[in-house]
């Protein structure tokens, strides 16, 4: 598993596994020319990694097209981008954690609509795609394998590395199921929490805690404490509820409505009703998606921003 920095080599090696334009732009802090990038008006799922040292580095969902030349994301992988300041203190660098490999540039409150603000400026020539894929995928050009293991909690980007080949693991830690009788969940929740929990109720529209809350941090299910939601995901639908555009990796069950009418989403753990899911509503949001949760569902965990992007 590739540490933080772990990936050290001299020049000289680096030119030995670098085209002449990535040992340019990744070594030597260069920039490619706008519009002419790979992956400028690239759209398909998956994960983008380091093409020196196959780090992932960005999922494809937090790709946007913000018509500036260049890929555009809204934020990286958890401890996979490290910024710095340009020597003449007017942009901040970001670069690769794992070997330092210059990616581009961050720029903030430039007014794109997307939930941090922020455009992360990255050279098509510093990145490589693996597909996302159900099982084992080879992805020829970079010679990279992407296993992902969908709908498990609290996932982790590990990558292991061989001379010919590298692995892109998406895992999770194991979380344990939790079941209660119905009288065992009434003597930890509250009438209105079990009411909605468990007998899939909804608050009254505009009442709940949570519809106009925009602090950071990470929201979880009142029932279980599984964590849910990313503050970074949450939007202001204007529905009366909370709404966010996606879960946390594995964290939300969808079903649909015994009248086939709308899906109703209920926390994984705990099989908890939160609310339901819609889709194709307009919203400028990555995935065109509103969850929308009941505030009597969630209890808020308050985060430095660092430890939830």
């Amino acid at each position: 598993m590739a540490a933080p920095g772990s990936v050290q080599k001299g020049d000289e090696e680096w030119r030995a596994i670098l085209s002449p334009e990535q040992f340019r732009i990744l070594r030597q802090k260069g920039t490619e020319y706008p519009g002419t990038g790979e992956y400028v008006n690239f759209d398909k799922e998956g994960v983008y990694g380091c093409v020196g040292c196959n780090a992932p580095l960005y999922k494809s969902t937090t790709k946007f097209n913000a018509g500036c030349g260049w890929p555009a994301f809204f934020e990286g992988i958890p401890g996979a981008i490290t910024r710095t300041t340009d020597p003449d203190g007017r942009r901040i660098e970001i670069n690769c954690a794992t070997c330092g490999g210059h990616l581009g540039h961050v720029f903030k409150g430039e007014g794109f609509d997307t939930p941090t603000d922020e455009r992360h400026c990255v050279n098509s020539v510093s990145l490589k795609f693996a597909p996302a894929a159900s099982s084992l995928d080879h992805c020829n050009d970079s010679r990279t394998y992407l296993i992902i293991i969908r709908r498990l909690p609290l996932q982790l980007l590990v990558t292991f590395h061989h001379s010919s080949f590298s692995v892109v693991v998406v895992m999770a830690d194991p979380v344990s199921v939790v079941q209660k009788t119905e009288e065992e969940w009434r003597a930890v929740l509250s009438p209105e929490q079990f009411w909605i929990l468990r007998q899939k109720g909804t608050e009254t529209p505009g009442t709940g805690e949570y519809d106009k809350f925009f602090e950071e941090g990470i929201f979880s299910c009142i029932g279980c404490k599984t964590p849910l939601y990313k503050s970074t995901t949450k939007f202001d639908a204007g529905c009366g509820w909370p709404a966010f555009f996606e879960g946390l990796p594995g964290a939300i069950n969808r079903s649909p409505d015994p009248d086939g009418r709308r899906t109703e989403i209920t926390c994984a753990v705990c099989n908890g009703h939160l609310g339901h899911v819609h889709k194709g509503e307009g919203y400028s949001t990555p995935t065109n998606e509103r969850h929308c949760v009941n505030s009597v569902s969630i209890s808020f965990n308050p985060a430095k921003p660092s430890s939830i992007t």
